[in-house]
């Protein structure tokens, strides 16, 4: 994955003009999460939408008293996506495991300005739309037959990434036991 500066990403959107790009990108605030820093995206963060331009990020909800992790990303729009896939309101942490510099946008200013220029709600419906994609997408890797299958999705998928997390964390975006991540791994080398 080429990891994209926040102009390189609003630039590259498909409903992004030279003016609408300058007035959404003046409404973002640079921001530095320390490593090891928790946001509980249903109370502290929402209505904002941050990005993560240099960094790692994972986010990860409780089940059953049971830690989930459902996303790692090292570059890229970070949206509140637990409350979307759940019917039942789920606190989403999201967790920074290396000093992780961005963006904030409130996304209640953003509606403002968008009242008065509507081009802005296409860029930010854009951007919730790559964020559900993102999130199809991982759907679809953990539909797949095998760990061997998923692990091979996510090595080919974002490279970088798989070797950023640790095995626990790894097992856990996999939705696998640490034992079978192993042996996917040790299969993996012995290609």
């Amino acid at each position: 994955m080429i990891k994209q500066t926040l102009a390189e990403k609003l630039t590259a959107l498909s409903s992004s003009t030279p003016e609408n790009t300058l007035l959404l990108s003046n409404l973002f605030v640079r921001v530095f999460f320390k490593k090891g820093m928790i946001l509980s995206i249903n109370d502290y963060a929402f209505p904002i939408l941050y990005f993560i331009e240099t960094g790692l990020a994972r986010g990860y909800f409780y089940h059953q008293q049971k830690e989930y992790t459902y996303r790692a990303m090292e570059n890229g729009f970070l949206m509140a996506m637990a409350s979307l896939q759940h019917k039942k309101q789920v606190v989403e942490y999201i967790t920074f495991m290396t000093d992780t510099h961005g963006w904030s946008l409130n996304l209640a200013k953003a509606q403002l300005l968008a009242r008065k220029e509507p081009s802005l709600y296409h860029i930010l419906l854009e951007i919730q739309q790559e964020s559900i994609m993102d999130g199809k997408a991982r759907e679809l890797m953990l539909r797949l037959k095998t760990a061997e299958d998923m692990y091979v999705y996510l090595q080919e998928s974002s490279p970088s990434l798989v070797h950023k997390l640790s095995n626990q964390i790894l097992a856990s975006l996999l939705n696998i036991k640490l034992k079978y991540l192993y042996q996917v791994k040790k299969r993996q080398r012995n290609k």
